[in-house]
């Protein structure tokens, strides 16, 4: 199942950064009133997005706010289709939201962002096949298929889902159709699933016995190494022993109780005259 996107890219000076984000147009059930999208205000200048219009189905929808009517630089705002029911399905959101009548299409269509001045900011034209509940998300410049992320960082799901790009940029001094000679590129991306083959009762037994051969082997091993310390142990103590009684040996001494007179030679010295 693939998803494809066509992002236009319209750069107004500090503005040029502001784009849509996400968008939800195929909810669980029923769609009406759950619709959403998400913005992102990559600037370095607040947004005063009230003052903006949200383009779809040919027309130039009003963007009211329901909290702050600013969305400061580097955050994210959600511009929704009925706010209230947004936030049953969301409650633990706690950003920037905003009110606009619209009903996206399931099968594709051009929406965009135009300031208080009628200029395109950012257009996406999307034509999106994909399970009902995920949400389109332009992760590192890529759109893919997730579970919606309002608020917060895009996520991307694993396994991701297959997606085609195709990236239409124009200069920044074209706002009309008439005078945008647009220029294209064309990425694809594709993500292989992983394929694992269920393994044989052959090779598992195989393995089974291989860890077995092993256990032994190692056990055997074992008992070689006690036997050969067993045996050096011996011949250290004998060693040991052996050098003990043999100094003794060197060290006896025999006493004159021992000896008897007829041992011993007399010898009678004279005095000569």
């Amino acid at each position: 199942m693939a998803v494809w996107i066509v992002v236009l890219y319209l750069p107004f000076s500090a503005f040029a950064q502001v784009t849509i984000n996400e968008i939800v147009y195929d909810a669980p059930g029923s769609d009406e009133g759950r619709e959403w999208i998400e913005i992102h205000n990559g600037s370095t200048a607040p947004i005063a997005l009230s003052k903006w219009k949200f383009f779809e189905s040919e027309t130039n929808h009003a963007i009211k706010a329901v909290s702050v009517g600013t969305t400061s630089p580097g955050s994210f705002a959600i511009i929704a289709s009925d706010p209230a029911q947004f936030l049953i399905d969301h409650p633990d959101f706690s950003g920037n939201l905003f009110d606009s009548s619209f009903s996206l299409s399931n099968k594709g269509e051009t929406i965009a962002l135009k300031n208080e001045k009628g200029e395109t900011m950012d257009s996406v034209a999307y034509i999106a096949q994909g399970k009902p509940g995920k949400s389109l998300q332009k992760i590192r410049g890529v759109w893919v298929s997730s579970e919606p992320t309002p608020g917060v960082q895009n996520k991307e799901d694993a396994p991701q889902t297959d997606v085609s790009v195709a990236v239409i940029a124009k200069n920044s001094q074209a706002v009309s159709k008439s005078n945008v000679k647009p220029s294209t590129k064309t990425v694809s991306i594709k993500k292989e699933e992983k394929k694992t083959a269920p393994q044989s009762v052959e090779v598992m037994s195989a393995e089974k016995n291989t860890l077995v051969s092993n256990a032994v082997d190692a056990k055997k091993d074992d008992h070689l190494w006690i036997w050969i310390l067993a045996l050096v142990a011996v011949i250290v103590i004998t060693l040991v022993g052996l050098y003990f009684i043999e100094g003794k040996k060197e060290a006896v001494v025999p006493s004159d109780e021992g000896f008897k007179a007829t041992d011993f030679e007399i010898i009678e010295v004279k005095d000569e005259d």
